[in-house]
């Protein structure tokens, strides 16, 4: 994952706020996302990984979402823990996810994870990056 500098952070995010000291962040996963990662996780042979969600420089709106299955790390936060999966956060993230929803979307209009993220001031219309 490409950390972000204070510069991007400061300049395209305004928090308002303090960030979040580490246990303030908290994201939500809906039912249909947990049941949906945990198949994936279990697919693909990660059992016992944790869902790993986080921030890096890019795409048209200035950041794009990062998701992986992956061993907590020293200095990762714990965000969510739901139905036997537990989510983390790297630090530099947390600011720029605390309060989101990871939800699970599978229609004749669209498919796949969406992440609705009240820190995001723009989104672009693939969904796939905010600033």
């Amino acid at each position: 994952m490409v950390p972000l500098s204070k510069s991007m952070t400061g300049s395209l995010v305004k928090l308002g706020t303090a960030p979040p000291l580490p246990e303030d962040v908290r994201l939500e996963v809906t039912d249909r996302a947990a049941e949906q990662l945990l198949k994936i996780r279990d697919q693909s042979g990660k059992q016992g990984r944790a869902f790993r969600i986080g921030v890096q420089g890019g795409g048209c709106s200035g950041f794009t979402y990062k998701m992986d299955f992956d061993e907590v790390k020293q200095g990762d936060i714990i965000a969510a823990r739901k139905d036997g999966l537990t989510v983390i956060v790297d630090p530099i993230s947390a600011p720029l996810l605390n309060h989101a929803t990871v939800d699970f979307a599978l229609s004749l209009e669209e498919s796949g994870f969406k992440i609705r993220n009240p820190n995001a001031h723009e989104v672009c219309s693939c969904g796939k990056s905010f600033g």
